[in-house]
């Protein structure tokens, strides 16, 4: 049993992140919402009806009617629920039910508010929590909306209800056998906890829900705009962003080195095998270089085919060792290119390395400058190679 109604849920939801759903499946959220309170709102109404030892502190005739109100209400909700579901994909449906769903919610909300005072606790508690709902779920139309209609029916039908005397001020409770102050009331007060704790801690859940999502979007924007989308290493606003650090942090570094690496003869590749295989070869060359180096080595994709290192506090035989370790790892691996039926191709891509050592008096952008001449030295030599600047 579980196990389907989480089935429905998920059929009903959809995608689990809440800020990527579409503006029909959070009006279904705020349906789902306001369902939770009708139950909450039903079961104090029979549970009343059924205790003669609170009859005092209620009014029988208007909790009865307020009762049979809620019951509606109760499946009018379960059926915009449906109805929503079935209207997720129409996209005209997608500009107008969110007004749908706010004159019902508010409606709701204020019809509640008005039977059990407005200054009570369970009201405040719901009225919040719908509010940072919409605020958080929905754009400033469907908002300003919402705004505007319940302060139209707040201050034209139940304010002037009230000031003339046709509206009575908590009409299902006896205010004058509650006594005052009402918290000393044990039926008060316990009502006033049923109708706010468990509003309220299902309000919070969806609140850190939604936050943590937030949190989630925001780091994972955060990365994209970090790394370069086809190797998954970091890309070269990052890398500068990060040379420029190390200019700032020169006192806490005693030495450092760039690497920047070229493949050979890539303009090949991509003319003989395709665009195709000239990516693989970047993406692998990117996980080759992951685990030829260290953990505390900086790599990043510079643009095109070259790819940069920073290196620090790192002598220079060792740094060396790497590169040399780099080179070997790349010359060393088999490309396989796809041929279809026919047998399939290998082929090895090397690269040509410049490096340049800075100990003082050299910025990091001069270093790369170095480096990027060494890379041609290399280059001029043969390929295949290292240099230093």
């Amino acid at each position: 049993m579980k196990s389907r109604s989480r089935r429905w849920v998920i059929k009903a939801i959809g995608d689990p992140v809440i800020l990527n759903w579409s503006e029909i499946q959070k009006c279904i959220l705020i349906f789902v919402f306001f369902l939770f309170i009708k139950v909450l709102w039903v079961s104090w109404h029979i549970y009343t009806l059924s205790t003669p030892e609170f009859y005092p502190f209620v009014n029988l005739e208007a909790l009865r009617f307020h009762l049979k109100l809620e019951i509606i209400e109760l499946f009018v909700f379960v059926f915009l629920i449906q109805y929503f579901n079935s209207s997720r994909n129409d996209q005209h449906a997608q500009q107008f039910l969110p007004y749908v769903c706010m004159i019902f919610s508010t409606t709701s909300l204020v019809f509640d508010s008005y039977s059990s005072g407005l200054l009570a606790t369970g009201t405040i508690v719901n009225a919040m929590s719908f509010i940072y709902l919409i605020v958080v779920l929905f754009e400033k139309r469907v908002l300003f909306f919402a705004f505007c209609y319940s302060f139209c029916i707040f201050f034209f039908f139940i304010r002037s209800g009230m000031v003339t005397g046709e509206f009575q001020y908590a009409p299902i409770f006896n205010l004058a056998n509650i006594g005052y102050p009402n918290f000393l009331n044990h039926f008060w007060l316990s009502s006033t906890i049923f109708f706010s704790v468990p509003p309220l801690a299902i309000g919070l859940f969806i609140f850190a829900t939604i936050l943590k999502q937030w949190h989630q979007r925001e780091t994972y924007i955060t990365e994209l705009s970090e790394m370069d989308s086809l190797t998954g290493i970091y890309n070269r606003r990052v890398l500068t962003k990060h040379l420029l650090a190390l200019d700032r942090n020169s006192n806490d570094i005693q030495s450092f080195a760039i690497i920047l690496m070229d493949l050979d003869y890539f303009k090949k590749v991509n003319d003989t095998y395709g665009h195709l295989m000239g990516d693989r070869v970047l993406v692998k060359t990117a996980e080759i270089l992951r685990s030829s180096l260290r953990a505390t080595d900086f790599l990043g994709r510079y643009g095109g085919e070259e790819f940069l290192i920073i290196i620090t506090n790192t002598k220079k035989e060792e740094i060396l060792r790497l590169a040399e370790r780099c080179r070997q790892a790349l010359e060393n691996y088999e490309h396989v290119v796809y041929q279809g039926q026919n047998k399939d191709q290998k082929i090895s891509v090397t690269s040509s390395i410049g490096i340049a050592y800075v100990e003082q008096n050299m910025s990091a952008m001069q270093a790369v400058h170095a480096a990027d001449l060494a890379l041609y030295k290399a280059k001029a030599n043969g390929r295949n190679q290292i240099c230093f600047g």
